[in-house]
């Protein structure tokens, strides 16, 4: 019987050692998910470590407390983040209209300015065409003075 017993008490010192190992090692992993930012595994580890020695709950509790405090605190900082996100795309729609309308004032002009191009060279075409007819004419006028000068020298005399 005394060694059932003394089996008994090595068994449980034993298991004692053991849980107590195990509940440190998961609390250390917890802490060092942490610090990783995995707080998925943080919290896991740190409620395996509570299974292990449920008479440190009070620690596990204050550790998922920090943990939650964390994820709460990088929610705000996200929907700050995702609020200023927000109000530069609508900036950026804004900034895209106008880029777009001005591209289309722009285009508009340019259709102008070709358009006004054409007109000027078919002007320019019409002005060659007037000076032509213009040099024409003098050249016409210029053989009927010379025809008429001698008519009007024997008219004089």
């Amino acid at each position: 019987m005394k060694k059932i017993t003394l089996s008994l008490l090595f068994v449980f010192v034993l298991f004692s050692l053991f849980a107590q190992s195990n509940y440190d090692e998961a609390i250390q992993q917890g802490d060092n998910a942490l610090k990783r930012d995995e707080y998925t595994t943080a919290i896991k580890k740190y409620l395996i470590a509570e299974t292990f020695d449920q008479t440190k709950w009070k620690i596990v509790q204050d550790k998922l407390d920090a943990v939650y405090s964390i994820i709460n605190e990088k929610q705000k900082e996200l929907k700050q983040t995702l609020t200023e996100l927000k109000v530069t795309v609508e900036k950026l729609n804004i900034v895209t209209a106008q880029k777009e309308e001005s591209d289309n004032k722009l285009s508009s002009t340019k259709t102008e300015i070709e358009q006004i191009k054409q007109k000027m060279d078919n002007l320019g075409i019409q002005m060659q065409n007037v000076l032509k007819t213009v040099d024409s004419i003098i050249v016409q006028t210029n053989e009927l003075e010379n025809r008429l000068l001698p008519t009007q020298n024997t008219n004089k005399q």
